[in-house]
């Protein structure tokens, strides 16, 4: 008996040890992680329960006791936008101040700007966000619809600046998008990625953009999933409405080759319509081009990657 108490003894102190080399392994690992500037891997996938009339993706939110859908609109330069009526009924924000921005008919309107504490997307817990207040009228104007039809807005919007700090993969087509840490996690989880397309992801003008070469030269196009169509920046010299020259055929443009480093992607069908914004834009890629490809946004090391589905 006293034999195998001691045994006893001896497993349990062994226990106890190897519980604590666990706890100290993972602690040096965590510190090695915060001064080395790894991160743990993470895949966070938010299906896409809703869009909008005009066939933009919504994102669920959860603000303080609130929620809602928000657009995922990657063109709006912002954190998150909401309109008056919403916004009223968050109760712990600060005014930070006000920001003149600009819709692509060139209209300038000065927005009033807001620092909330904490925005659930998904799962995903968001601390520090500035919402900037919207007015029912000034969304309107944002939306260009075929004769006797008139799309609601959505009430709120999620710009391309509250994922800076978290890598994004946009899977449109299959309806979901993921908060990811690297290719390396997406291999994990079943995506090709070696035969996603890498190219530079510029940011500076406060736009997500990508530069393509096409048969008809270089074009810096903006990634924009609040767009449903792609756009092609050109004047309106018939003096057209925006609708007709939207929605009308032969003011379509197909570009047959469209590289993203040396790699084909097209045809790609344009809408040629004058964008009217204080910096020069050529082209925007919308929905019409996230719907047939995987795109996935590598902020961490200021990359993009495409493949086609």
């Amino acid at each position: 008996m006293l034999h195998k108490k001691s045994t006893y003894k001896i497993a349990f102190r062994f226990l106890i040890l190897c519980s604590v080399l666990y706890v100290g392994f993972v602690s040096v690992h965590k510190i090695q992680s915060f001064i080395f500037g790894k991160s743990e891997a993470y895949f966070d996938v938010c299906m896409i329960k809703k869009w909008t009339e005009a066939h933009c993706p919504c994102l669920p939110i959860e603000i303080e006791d609130k929620s809602m859908f928000a657009k995922l609109d990657l063109g709006f330069r912002g954190d998150i936008s909401m309109i008056s009526s919403e916004l009223d009924q968050i109760k712990e924000k600060k005014f930070l101040g006000s920001q003149t921005m600009y819709n692509f008919r060139g209209d300038a309107n000065d927005k009033k700007l807001f620092r909330i504490p904490k925005i659930r997307i998904s799962n995903r817990l968001i601390n520090d966000s500035c919402v900037q207040e919207a007015t029912q009228s000034n969304e309107n104007q944002t939306i260009f619809a075929q004769e006797g039809y008139q799309p609601v807005p959505a009430s709120a919007k999620i710009g391309w600046k509250i994922f800076q700090n978290l890598n994004l993969l946009l899977d449109l087509k299959n309806e979901k998008i993921a908060f990811c840490d690297s290719l390396s996690t997406l291999q994990k989880q079943g995506y090709a990625t070696e035969h996603f397309v890498q190219a530079p992801l510029i940011i500076e003008r406060g736009l997500i953009e990508v530069i393509v070469d096409t048969n008809i030269g270089s074009l810096r196009c903006i990634l924009d999933t609040g767009s449903t169509v792609n756009i092609l920046n050109r004047d309106n010299e018939k003096n057209k409405s925006m609708e007709e020259l939207l929605w009308s055929p032969e003011n379509y443009l197909t570009v047959t080759t469209f590289q993203v480093n040396q790699q084909e992607f097209g045809p790609i069908t344009f809408r040629q319509i004058p964008v009217q914004m204080p910096i020069h834009i050529d082209a925007i890629l919308g929905m019409d081009f996230f719907s047939e490809h995987v795109v996935f946004l590598d902020f961490s090391h200021n990359l993009v990657y495409f493949v086609k589905m």
